[in-house]
């Protein structure tokens, strides 16, 4: 299996790496580089600053990958990309400024026009902070931990228009997003309440939430933070990170989309931050934070449950991302 371990670092030493199975087949020295994401071709890394942030190009060549641009922008602690390919756009979520921006990216790796936007809130004292956006077509959906709410944009040409809000319950903070494939549904992870949410995304006017359940066993009396979701190519399971209790929490999806609880899994390390589905939805990969490590769990194709031992589980010190090589 081919993927990606990204994390933070100055850049001193390797912060970016391609691995195939056990071996290092590329890697690089950036920043913090603390998100990727990536088309056929290319590879785009994310660096989190507490000043700025910037997102460096790779094209993809016979030997890993080529260095292609280094851009600086307006915002600081970018934290997610996500990328639209037929508009050939990224959009890039800053935590830290309570922004985000949009930016072209041309078929050889270089950067276009790029655009900041930041929005107000409902409500006195409230804080702007964007921490992750997923595309559905047209229409652009972020996650405002600060403001808890899922902001809708209508995007045409890059420019970015707000079209309608969903309010979550008050601190209950939305981190990540995950649209469903088949189904108009986005499912979100929030932070400070640790909960799985299902949102009908059928009319972006009128969201509404479906379903919600909470991520913690009521046996844990610490406290939780939700981080990451990943889901099952056929979207029948899908799986939760919970920090604190340190579980992966799985989900059966009905066919309307409706998650079912199923099971909770040790994430074999301490601060699951994110997780990604490997060879074909084989293996669930965690990057465990605060334990600085890689972890690899088989998964049970008909039943969708984890190995209760990990098949291998790799030292990668300050991890935070990891993903399959497309």
């Amino acid at each position: 299996m081919d993927f990606f371990i990204s994390g933070y670092g100055d850049g001193t030493s390797s912060t970016l790496k391609l691995y195939h199975n056990d071996q290092v087949i590329w890697k690089d020295s950036i920043p913090n580089p603390s998100f990727l994401c990536q088309t056929d071709t290319l590879l785009f890394a994310a660096g989190e600053f507490d000043s700025h942030s910037s997102i460096t190009s790779y094209r993809k060549t016979n030997m890993g990958y080529r260095k292609i641009s280094i851009l600086h922008i307006e915002g600081k602690q970018l934290c997610h990309l996500s990328l639209h390919k037929k508009q050939r756009l990224i959009v890039g979520s800053c935590w830290g400024s309570g922004t985000f921006f949009t930016l072209f990216y041309h078929s050889d790796g270089t950067f276009g026009n790029h655009s900041v936007y930041k929005v107000l809130p409902d409500k006195k004292g409230e804080i702007s902070r964007f921490h992750a956006s997923a595309f559905c077509k047209n229409w652009l959906f972020t996650a405002n931990m600060g403001m808890d709410q899922i902001i809708c944009f209508d995007i045409e040409s890059g420019i970015c228009r707000e079209y309608s809000r969903l309010n979550f319950p008050r601190h209950s903070g939305p981190r990540h997003l995950l649209l469903h494939s088949h189904r108009d549904i986005l499912y979100c992870i929030t932070e400070d309440s640790s909960q799985l949410f299902a949102v009908d995304i059928q009319n972006p006017g009128s969201m509404k939430i479906l379903f919600y359940t909470d991520l913690t066993s009521p046996r844990f009396s610490g406290k939780c933070y939700g981080s990451s979701i990943a889901a099952t190519k056929s979207f029948s399971d899908l799986y939760a990170a919970n920090r604190g209790e340190n579980t992966i929490v799985h989900f059966h999806l009905d066919y309307n989309g409706i998650p079912e609880f199923s099971h909770r899994f040790s994430c074999h390390g301490n601060w699951p931050r994110h997780l990604t589905l490997l060879e074909c939805d084989s293996y669930l990969a965690v990057a465990n934070q605060k334990s600085n490590e890689a972890v690899f769990l088989r998964r049970i194709p008909d039943s969708g449950m984890l190995s209760n031992t990990p098949i291998k589980k790799d030292c990668h010190p300050d991890i935070s991302f990891i993903c399959e090589q497309f």
